[in-house]
């Protein structure tokens, strides 16, 4: 198990793996951060909807590393999220408070687990759309990284308190997809405001100016305040 991409983790809840690939699978989760929390999320989702009665229990699986893991998410899951104390004085109460339009993608690509991640992907716009940026975003960081993903994920980032991991997920969106070139820059610049990067964000809201559209002209209002 080389690759993130390559983890069984919907195939581990489910309980179709082996022993083999169940040990393979904990020893790669109990070192990688990002699909510990993977994990931790997909678990709190399918808790969250009903159990269906087949009329069979299967266990998941036995042993004590496992219920070792089972603890830790459980505790992740059970503990307080602390948001970030956004800025309201100086230059980050300049930064963007807009909400990006619910354009949300909603058709999964690929064919790969169609309804397992096309539920995630609904469930995580249904957390955009009512302003619960903290859930969308841990629900999107299940999904494949294409451009829509990352930058529905960047404007959550941003929105919950996290800036600078919005950042980059927002320059890899427009890099991926110039379709998302505008807004991402936009709130790139505004992420840099929250920071206290004032010349970042000028030169981000610089290359706005080269571009026509909507953008253009909230750069030029923008630019003016902080100059």
């Amino acid at each position: 198990m080389t690759s993130c991409e390559e983890v069984p983790l919907v195939e581990f809840l489910k309980a179709e793996l082996d022993a083999r690939e169940t040990e393979e699978l904990l020893r790669h989760v109990e070192n990688c951060v990002d699909c510990r929390e993977r994990l931790q999320v997909m678990a709190a989702v399918a808790a969250s909807y009903p159990a269906r009665d087949t009329g069979e229990r299967r266990p998941l699986m036995g042993g004590r590393r496992f219920w070792l893991l089972a603890a830790g998410i459980v505790v992740a899951l059970i503990a307080p999220i602390l948001y970030m104390q956004m800025s309201t004085s100086g230059i980050g109460s300049l930064a963007t408070s807009e909400k990006y339009p619910g354009r949300f993608p909603l058709v999964t690509r690929g064919g790969v687990e169609v309804s397992a991640f096309e539920q995630v992907r609904r469930d995580a716009y249904e957390a955009y759309r009512r302003g619960d940026y903290q859930r969308s975003g841990a629900l999107l960081k299940l999904l494949t990284r294409d451009a829509d993903t990352l930058f529905y994920l960047g404007v959550s980032q941003y929105f919950s308190g996290e800036p600078e991991q919005a950042l980059d997920n927002l320059h890899k969106a427009s890099e991926l997809d110039r379709n998302w070139y505008q807004p991402a820059t936009w709130y790139r610049a505004s992420a840099y405001l929250k920071i206290g990067k004032k010349e970042k964000a000028q030169a981000a809201l610089r290359e706005l100016l080269k571009a026509d559209g909507e953008y253009r002209k909230k750069a030029e209002e923008l630019l003016d305040e902080l100059e």
